[in-house]
């Protein structure tokens, strides 16, 4: 049977051997996601090399998605492996990238005290915990823990009210990019896009590969229109949008990107903690259902 909606599934450990790999494409799977924030090439090498068998011997085309990293920030690391930050207490955020303490949390962000203000919010561990800044100096930047919990080595970091002035392709996307072209992937997924023109980059450097969107700040939900006069899908990244924009929004903002995808004749993706619940149970909730025919309809 035909089906209009695709299946995208990202392979990593859980799945890291033929036989899961071919059972993904005996009950499914449309497309495989490449994460390249993990991994190394020798690594999605193998995994392609798996896809393209399974496909064969299914007589089903599976296409490859190499999404790149993107700058991707995140924090140092702790003594511990993790620190808790109390609401109410203050911190240093630290453009530096090395080790941290529950008083100073490096940020692995060169320009961070040229671009964040006083006042803006700064978002770590994919929302979970929230800072306000108070204050800049020589070194630092003074914060206020407004939403404290517990804060990992290596967890996300964003800062939802600055505008930023870091490059959206990394030396490391670059690499990734050159690499991706001896798989021969259908698609490449960009993150961190800002607009149509960092769209146009990173074309340029996967040799025309078509391009799929995500949209993953606030400043490319702005910038909708011009990046989808340039990209061949969009992907509605939920996680880092629901950090950089107000939880109760998302919603609106999925079905307002989506129906926007779809009247410029986009492919259209809807992504993060999709059937989640699937991770431990064989059967999805309702309320998962009901998310997916949202994403769909």
């Amino acid at each position: 049977m035909y089906r209009h909606t695709k299946i995208i599934a990202t392979l990593g450990p859980a799945v890291a051997d033929a036989e899961s790999v071919d059972a993904m494409v005996g009950a499914g799977m449309d497309v495989a996601r490449l994460n390249f924030s993990h991994g190394d090439h020798d690594l999605h090498r193998t995994f392609a090399g798996w896809v393209r068998d399974a496909a064969k011997r299914h007589g089903k085309s599976v296409a490859i998605v190499q999404d790149i990293q993107g700058p991707k920030l995140r924090v140092g690391t702790f003594p511990e492996g993790q620190v808790h930050l109390s609401a109410g207490s203050a911190v240093e955020l630290s453009p530096s990238s090395g080790e941290g303490n529950e008083n100073v949390i490096p940020c692995g962000y060169a320009s961070l005290l040229d671009d964040v203000q006083p006042g803006a919010r700064v978002v770590l561990a994919d929302g979970l915990i929230t800072l306000k800044v108070h204050s800049i100096d020589s070194d630092t930047a003074t914060a206020e823990v407004v939403q404290g919990g517990e804060l990992s080595d290596h967890k996300g970091v964003a800062f939802p009210d600055s505008e930023l002035s870091v490059e959206t392709i990394t030396e490391k996307d670059e690499r990734d990019l050159e690499f991706g072209k001896t798989l021969g992937v259908e698609y490449v997924a960009a993150s961190f896009v800002r607009n149509g023109e960092d769209v146009s980059r990173v074309r340029e450097l996967a040799d025309d590969v078509p391009i799929i969107a995500k949209i993953e700040l606030a400043q490319a939900y702005e910038n909708l229109d011009s990046i989808l006069d340039q990209a061949e899908a969009i992907m509605v990244a939920r996680g880092d949008l629901g950090v950089q924009l107000p939880l109760q929004r998302l919603p609106l903002i999925q079905n307002d990107i989506l129906k926007r995808s779809n009247a410029a004749g986009r492919i259209s993706i809807t992504a993060t903690e999709m059937l989640e619940s699937m991770i431990q149970s064989p059967r999805p909730t309702r309320a998962e259902v009901t998310d997916v025919a949202n994403a769909v309809f």
